[in-house]
C-alpha cells in the first residue's frame, strides 16, 4: 500500500521511483469509520469471492480507517469492499461483491473515488446494518496530493470517478 498523509496521522507514501506495471494505476482514496466499530477494510478485485473460505488471503491490499490520504497501487478494473474488520476481537464481516461498494482503477491514471464512510456497528451475531458510503473530498485531498506528492500528478492524469456506494447505502 501507498499512502499520503490526511488528518495528521502518519502513513507509507508512493514512490516516485518505483513505476507502474502497464497494467497499473493509482487509487486515491481516505476511509472513515467515526460512526462505526469497524478499524480495517480490504479491498478484493472483481471477480474475487471475498465469502469464500481462505477469502482473507486473496485480498489485494487493506486500508485502516484512521490512514488519512492513501494513493494505492492496484490493478486496473473493477475492485470492491469485501471484508470489514472491527475494534476489540477482529471479527471480519465477508461482503458479496454484489452488496458491496466498488469503484473503478484505470491503467496509468490517478483515480480519486472519494472518502470512504462505514457507519454502523458490525455484529456477528445479530443483523445490525453496517453502511459503506462514499463522500466527495476531491478539492482538499488534490490539494495535498499536490504538496505532499506533485510527481503523482505530473506522471499519471488525476481524475475523479467516485466509488460507487454499497446498494442502499445511505449517503454520506
Amino acid at each position: 500500500a501507498l499512502a499520503t498523509v490526511l488528518g495528521g496521522c502518519a502513513t507509507l507514501k508512493a514512490r516516485p521511483d518505483v513505476p507502474l506495471a502497464a497494467d497499473e494505476g493509482y487509487v486515491v482514496m481516505s476511509v472513515n469509520c467515526a460512526t462505526s466499530n469497524i478499524r480495517l477494510i480490504t479491498i478484493f478485485s472483481s471477480g474475487t469471492r471475498s465469502t469464500s473460505p481462505l477469502a482473507d488471503l486473496r485480498g489485494e491490499f487493506e486500508f485502516g480507517c484512521r490512514a488519512g490520504l492513501a494513493a494505492i497501487r492496484a490493478k486496473a478494473g473493477r475492485h470492491y469492499v469485501g471484508y470489514l474488520t472491527e475494534h476489540g476481537y477482529g471479527y471480519v464481516g465477508a461482503v458479496s461483491e454484489d452488496e458491496a461498494l466498488t469503484f473503478d482503477v484505470r491503467a496509468g491514471e490517478t483515480t480519486y473515488i472519494g472518502e470512504v464512510v462505514v457507519s454502523g456497528l458490525f455484529d456477528r451475531l445479530h443483523s445490525r446494518p453496517t453502511w459503506i458510503s462514499v463522500r466527495d473530498r476531491e478539492a482538499e485531498s488534490l490539494r495535498l496530493l499536490q504538496q505532499t506528492q506533485p510527481w503523482l500528478l505530473a506522471r499519471h492524469p488525476f481524475h475523479t470517478r467516485l466509488a460507487t456506494p454499497a446498494p442502499g447505502a445511505p449517503s454520506a
